[in-house]
């Protein structure tokens, strides 16, 4: 960091840019894994897939086991409406809502920034 910058940004009251880029990374971090499920080229909608597929196979075994003969539109609705569905999609649902918290807070990071920046550019700028 350079001493002259944190000696400007204590002078005109302001918060120090190093503290803020360390908050912004270490919500960066905390957020990756989230985007990498659930952003774009996320892997949530083959996770989601295969947790219906494995739901199905053990609804098909089931009715198998007692010869009863299904559908597999029955199988769909009922894959859908599986307990360990509903509970995955309630914790993506959760995780979503994390995620974009998490992001808020990232933008509003970067907007202090910029506001700082811009303080700082005001307040040095010599009269021309």
């Amino acid at each position: 960091m350079n001493p002259g910058l944190r000696d400007i940004e204590d002078r005109i009251g302001i918060g120090h840019v190093d503290e803020h880029q360390a908050a912004w990374l270490k919500l960066s971090k905390e957020v990756a894994p989230l985007r990498a499920l659930y952003g774009p080229g996320g892997t949530w909608p083959d996770k989601r897939k295969a947790d219906l597929s494995s739901i199905r196979m053990l609804l098909r075994a089931r009715y198998a086991s007692s010869e009863e003969k299904v559908s597999e539109a029955r199988l769909d609705e009922e894959s859908h409406c599986h307990r360990a569905y509903t509970d995955a999609i309630t914790v993506a649902t959760e995780e979503r809502t994390h995620m974009a918290a998490i992001e808020d807070e990232m933008k509003s990071l970067e907007y202090l920034i910029n506001r700082e920046q811009a303080l700082i550019r005001y307040t040095t700028q010599e009269p021309r």
